[in-house]
């Protein structure tokens, strides 16, 4: 282990480069002396999480909004982070209204079994009523939440543009100083636009 170790951190290879690139994008080519392509690649890394960043800020924000409105116009639970009661005052106008779709899951369950009804529903219910004042609140809420599920979506294609980044800037690595070593002329260009992200590899022999 203490070799492999070794290795990684004093040895100048295309492997150690692409470990260390897939940690941190382009740094594995700092050992090749290539220094500004790798501020350019570290700043496009920093330009990603920062978007992430102001999302997931957004987002809490968001929510936090949301509970004091549903408290105020549902007499909703707002000190609960629980998805299950969120989505049921998202989908259902009170909780008469959802209690009474769970009785009748429970009978389409146990149609034979009256005395299993109740304890069903119960059982699976959420824990903290609530009852939206009139329909243009209820409307208000639906929008709010639309809204953070639209940002959840681009974070989770930020995540995932992210991990796709570091395996392409740790392959790219790999490719570079590999054919660096090999004496041929390897070019890399980053070409960031407002909408996506080019890493296009250029062979010169």
């Amino acid at each position: 282990m203490l070799n492999i170790v070794s290795f990684l951190l004093l040895t100048t290879s295309p492997i150690r480069g692409a470990f260390l690139s897939l940690i941190v994008p382009g740094l594995g080519l700092k050992q090749v002396r290539e220094d500004k392509l790798f501020l350019k690649m570290v700043a496009l890394e920093l330009s990603l999480f920062s978007f992430y960043v102001y999302d997931l800020k957004s987002k809490r924000e968001i929510r936090s909004d949301y509970k004091r409105f549903a408290y105020e116009n549902a007499s909703a639970f707002p000190q609960t982070d629980d998805e299950r009661y969120w989505s049921a005052v998202e989908n259902y106008y009170n909780y008469e209204i959802y209690y009474e779709r769970l009785l009748r899951e429970a009978r389409a369950l146990y149609p034979d079994d009256p005395l299993r009804w109740e304890s069903y529903a119960n059982e699976n219910s959420v824990p903290y009523r609530w009852a939206w004042k009139d329909t243009t609140s209820w409307d208000e809420f639906l929008h709010k939440r639309e809204k953070e599920r639209k940002i959840e979506a681009r974070m989770k294609a930020l995540q995932g543009f992210l991990i796709t980044y570091h395996l392409a800037s740790a392959i790219y690595t790999f490719v570079y100083i590999r054919n660096k070593k090999m004496k041929l002329q390897l070019k890399g260009e980053i070409l960031p636009s407002q909408e996506k992200f080019n890493l296009r590899l250029i062979y010169r022999f």
